[in-house]
């Protein structure tokens, strides 16, 4: 994977980390394909959202504007062509997750196409 590429990639996964913890609908549109899904288990139950409804999860938790950024990190990037998989461990609304995001590189932008998550405490 080339420099440009990768950065790239880390910049969308920067852009939903923080869309993520503050709430912001643009940000989380702007990291997700307009068909894209974030899938996983949560409190026993199947949660399965397409963007609106998981920006709107989002607002519902977000931390306040300037509030600290918790902890996340980026734990591995692969790429095949214009896809990507990335695994990332963040922080949301006090719980711990991993991520495992799919990215589809489409007319020179990365794009989160799924979002599979695991909750770890």
């Amino acid at each position: 994977m080339d420099s440009v590429t990768e950065a790239a990639i880390r910049e969308t996964v920067a852009t939903y980390v923080m869309g993520m913890t503050f709430g912001d609908a643009g940000q989380l549109r702007a990291a997700f394909h307009p068909r894209g899904v974030s899938a996983g288990h949560f409190g026993g139950a199947l949660e399965w959202m397409g963007v609106e409804a998981f920006a709107e999860d989002c607002a519902a938790h977000a931390l306040p504007a300037g509030a600290e950024v918790p902890a996340w990190e980026i734990e591995m990037i692969r790429t095949s062509g214009d896809t990507a998989v990335v695994i990332v461990t963040n922080v949301w609304a006090g719980e711990k997750f991993r991520d495992t995001l799919t990215l589809l590189e489409e007319d020179g932008r990365w794009r989160i196409v799924f979002k599979c998550f695991h909750h770890l405490a």
